[in-house]
């Protein structure tokens, strides 16, 4: 029995978006990338035709609500990480936010709090935690080398 794949979207259509998240899921077998939003209208358009998505918006509500999408990436500035979270996730959307999760840690237990209450999925990306540089330089700090 084959299972439909993920229905996912992308809000932030920059550079993190692009490079990033966009290309990983365009190669997923179990996933289908079925829209992309940005304020900026241009930069939707241009990131949709790009990457051979079908749908683009500008309005992230909208595109949840006619999408309807099974997660959510968000690749947008801090600032705006946990309204659109809270937003993905009220609409029963699983979220996987760009680093750093949010602003505050009160913004935190709030993303938390609606992924709990919502039964959702709330995942935050951070790539550089094992990379051979981040590894030394800890153990650098570890050892009172350079400093706190």
């Amino acid at each position: 029995m084959s299972k439909e794949p993920l229905k996912v979207a992308v809000v932030g259509c920059g550079y993190v978006a692009q490079a990033g998240h966009i290309p990983v899921i365009v190669k997923c077998k179990n996933a289908k990338l079925v829209a992309v939003c940005d304020r900026n209208q241009e930069m939707a358009m241009s990131v949709a035709q790009n990457f051979k998505i079908d749908k683009y918006y500008t309005d992230s509500e909208q595109m949840l609500g006619r999408e309807k999408p099974d997660v959510v990436h968000i690749c947008t500035p801090i600032a705006t990480h946990a309204p659109l979270a809270i937003q993905a996730m009220e609409a029963g959307c699983n979220v996987f936010v760009e680093k750093p999760l949010a602003i505050t840690a009160g913004e935190a237990d709030e993303m938390i709090a609606v992924s709990r209450k919502n039964e959702v999925k709330l995942t935050v990306m951070e790539n550089w935690l094992f990379l051979p540089t981040v590894v030394k330089m800890k153990s650098l700090v570890t050892k009172g080398i350079i400093g706190d």
